[in-house]
């Protein structure tokens, strides 16, 4: 059951796309949803192996227009608010299970990446694009 529902988490994670083109949408403030994501895995293969292990292949966050957002760290789907000033997004969880809260990320110029700061790891999470792979991105 853990396998199946970390494969329809993966597909719907990487299905996700915003409703416009990724390249003419601002960060967060874009008309639908926009979906940052770390990649575990660094190929397909690479991530068929993790999911039968019941790990994930990559980490993803979700930011819907309502300042909603949805986290995925580990294996649980967690939900929050987002706070955005200038360059620095804080996500605080609802409950936080396997994640810090807040969460704070800074992006870059044209905020195609945002950079995880608040657990000292500083891992980069892309913006996902329609069709690629989180590992491709």
């Amino acid at each position: 059951m853990r396998f199946l529902t970390l494969s329809f988490l993966l597909i719907f994670g990487l299905s996700c796309s915003s409703d416009s083109n990724p390249d003419e949408e601002l960060f967060f403030f874009g008309s639908g949803n926009t979906t940052f994501v770390y990649p575990i895995a660094s190929s397909t293969e690479e991530c068929l192996e993790l999911l039968n292990q019941g790990v994930n292949c990559a980490q993803w966050l979700e930011l819907f227009p309502d300042s909603t957002s949805e986290v995925i760290v580990t294996d649980i789907l967690q939900s929050g608010e987002y706070l955005s000033s200038n360059d620095t997004l804080t996500i605080i969880m609802e409950i936080a299970f396997d994640v810090e809260s807040p969460m704070i990320f800074i992006s870059n110029d044209d905020f195609t990446q945002i950079r995880r700061i608040s657990d000292g790891s500083n891992t980069i999470w892309k913006l996902q694009i329609e069709g690629k792979n989180p590992w491709d991105l």
